[in-house]
């Protein structure tokens, strides 16, 4: 009798374990990663991609929960590149530059800070440019500007005001879905070729959704301090890559 209300005093502490040990036996395991060649051949796939899709194509591996920090590195540093570069989103770039740099600081090299100062050089030279000059000094350059630093939803509203864009901007609007397919060539409010092909596109309606919204939130009246703005951020990030690069160069010698 005793052993039996033994047993029965123990039953709900062993059930309680029983039911954990498989939990218990998951947390332990070791987690899943993509192999060398499986990440190998997901890059590939992004380099395939033109420009913005690019840039979503790394943002989506980002998310994945398979990767090795070695492969979180790499794309948050090819997701950095992209964005500075064909991406369009010269604000995002300094953005992610800055938090890569924090959480990297000590596997950082020389190479690395020195592109981030060159990169910097071009991001002040061209925020310098849309606080400064007037839209109309040089239209498709100052809308090109704006473009490149991410406030995609101001150059769109800049094309409103009867601002005209260049070749390559058209295109980039039609990609990203900030411009649209016009109904015909007679309520085309722009044209552009590419490859042999002319594209006639009109402004979207109220309430079309782009393939990829602006990367930074819409300024307007702001923009031309929004842009001084990130003008001081990027002249003073600079200063500090440039102190992090000569102190390497100091602990290297």
């Amino acid at each position: 009798m005793l052993h039996c209300a033994w047993v029965r005093a123990i039953m709900p502490a062993l059930a309680v374990a029983l039911a954990l040990a498989p939990a218990a036996a998951a947390q332990d395991a070791p987690r899943q990663t993509l192999s060398k060649s499986e990440f190998t051949a997901e890059i590939q796939k992004i380099w395939d991609m033109k420009d913005q899709h690019a840039t979503a194509g790394y943002e989506t591996l980002l998310t994945r929960g398979d990767l090795t920090e070695g492969q979180v590195r790499f794309v948050q540093r090819a997701l950095i590149d992209q964005r500075k570069n064909k991406g369009d989103d010269m604000a995002g770039a300094l953005r992610d530059l800055k938090s890569y740099v924090a959480d990297n600081a000590d596997t950082i090299n020389e190479a690395y800070l020195r592109d981030g100062e060159f990169f910097l050089g071009q991001l002040v030279a061209t925020a310098d440019r849309v606080a400064k000059r007037s839209p109309a000094s040089d239209a498709p350059q100052y809308l090109s500007d704006v473009w490149a630093l991410g406030y995609w939803s101001d150059a769109v509203a800049l094309l409103r005001a009867n601002l005209e864009p260049g070749e390559v901007l058209l295109e980039d609007m039609e990609r990203t879905g900030q411009l649209c397919q016009a109904r015909s060539k007679e309520d085309a409010d722009y044209t552009h070729n590419l490859n042999g092909r002319d594209h006639d596109l009109s402004f979207c309606p109220d309430n079309h959704t782009p393939l990829y919204a602006s990367p930074q939130p819409f300024q307007g009246d702001k923009l031309r301090q929004t842009a001084q703005d990130l003008w001081n951020e990027a002249r003073s990030y600079r200063s500090t890559l440039s102190a992090m690069r000569m102190e390497l160069n100091k602990q290297q010698k």
